[in-house]
C-alpha cells in the first residue's frame, strides 16, 4: 500500500480561487474610486469614511494579489528537475515550498492598512464610533498577522535571494519500521558560503487541541525520533553530495495517520549553515507505513478522542 508522501504542494490549478480573486479586484478597484471621491470633496481635514475606505481598498488588493495574481504566477511552465541518483525525488511540507509572494502578498494585505485604520479610529463620530473596540481589534489582528506574514515572507526571500539548491532523493517512498533504504542528499550552495551540512532523520507528531474557552485551536508540536545520518559536516567544494543507507526504527510511529486531532510526520531534514547569516533548514518528507499496524493504531486512536469528547 503506497500512501501520499504528507504535506506535498498541490499541483492542481483551481480556477474557483481566480474568479473569487477577480471578485476582489473589482471591489478594490470600486473601493478605490470611492476612496478618491471622498479625497475630492475633503476640505481641510480627511474624514474618518476616506481613512477606512482606503484601509478597504488595501486589503481589497492584497487578497486579489494572493488569489488573482498568485495563481495566474503558478501557470508558467516550469522544467522538471532531472533525477541525480535515485528514483524517487522526496518533496518538502506545503509550508516549506511557498515562495516569498504569497506570504508578503498576506503581510501587504493586513499590514498596510493598519496606518489607515489608526486614523479611522482616531477620527471617528457617531454610531460607528459606539465600535471602537471593534475597529481597534480589527487593526490589532491587522498588526499581528501582517507582522507575522513579513517575518516569514522575508525568511522565504532570504532563502530566495541566496539562490542555494538541496534536493533530496530516495530509493522508495514508502517504508516499514525496520525496514531500510537509501537516500541521496544534494546541496548546492548560493550566493552566501555554506560552511556546513547536518542531515538528520527525523520524525514529529503535532497534536491539535479545541481551547476550552474559545473556537480557536493550539498545534503542539514534538519530535518523536531525531538522529544524525551526517553530523555537521564542513563543505570543501561547490556542491556537496552524499547517498547513505537508512532504517527505519522497529517501533517507528506511523506517518500521515488518519486521525482528525494529531499528525506524525517523518523526513529528511537538511541544515545548511552559513556564517554569519541565519541557517537554511529544509525538511523532505517520505511516509513510513504497515497497513496491519495502522489499522491497530487508528483503532486505539479513535478509542482515546471518543474518551477525551
Amino acid at each position: 500500500m503506497t500512501l501520499p508522501i504528507p504535506g506535498s504542494p498541490s499541483k492542481i490549478f483551481k480556477s474557483k480561487i481566480m474568479i473569487f480573486g477577480g471578485i476582489q479586484l473589482i471591489l478594490g478597484l470600486m473601493s478605490a474610486v470611492w476612496t478618491w471621491r471622498l479625497w475630492r470633496e475633503t476640505v481641510r481635514v480627511l474624514p474618518a469614511s476616506f481613512w477606512g475606505a482606503l484601509a478597504l481598498t488595501i486589503f481589497l488588493f492584497g487578497l486579489a494579489q494572493i488569489n488573482l495574481v498568485g495563481p495566474l504566477r503558478e501557470l508558467g511552465y516550469r522544467l522538471p528537475v532531472p533525477k541525480f541518483a535515485l528514483p524517487y525525488r522526496l518533496e518538502q511540507p506545503f509550508a516549506e515550498v511557498f515562495s516569498p509572494w504569497p506570504m508578503l502578498s498576506i503581510a501587504f494585505a493586513f499590514g498596510a492598512p493598519v496606518f489607515p485604520m489608526i486614523m479611522f479610529v482616531l477620527n471617528v463620530e457617531g454610531v460607528l464610533a459606539e465600535m471602537t473596540l471593534i475597529w481597534a481589534g480589527l487593526t490589532l489582528m491587522g498588526v499581528i498577522i501582517g507582522g507575522a506574514t513579513l517575518y516569514l515572507g522575508v525568511q522565504k526571500l532570504y532563502v530566495r535571494v541566496n539562490g542555494s539548491q538541496t534536493i533530496v532523493e530516495a530509493s522508495a517512498l514508502t517504508v516499514k519500521p525496520e525496514e531500510s533504504f537509501s537516500v541521496f542528499v544534494r546541496h548546492q550552495p548560493g550566493k552566501l558560503v555554506t560552511e556546513s551540512i547536518q542531515v538528520k532523520l527525523i520524525c514529529r507528531r503535532t497534536i491539535t487541541q479545541t481551547q476550552t474557552r474559545s473556537s480557536g485551536k493550539i498545534a503542539e508540536t514534538t519530535i518523536l525520533f531525531e538522529t544524525d545520518l551526517y553530523p555537521e559536516t564542513p563543505t570543501y567544494s561547490d556542491i556537496w553530495q552524499e547517498t547513505c543507507t537508512v532504517t527505519i526504527p522497529k517501533d517507528a510511529e506511523l506517518s500521515t495517520a488518519l486521525s482528525a486531532s494529531r499528525s506524525i510526520t517523518w523526513g529528511i531534514e537538511v541544515i545548511a549553515r552559513i556564517p554569519n547569516a541565519p541557517d537554511i533548514t529544509e525538511t523532505f518528507l517520505f511516509t513510513v507505513d504497515d497497513p496491519e499496524l495502522r489499522a491497530r493504531q487508528e483503532a486505539a486512536w479513535e478509542a482515546e478522542d471518543a474518551q477525551e469528547k
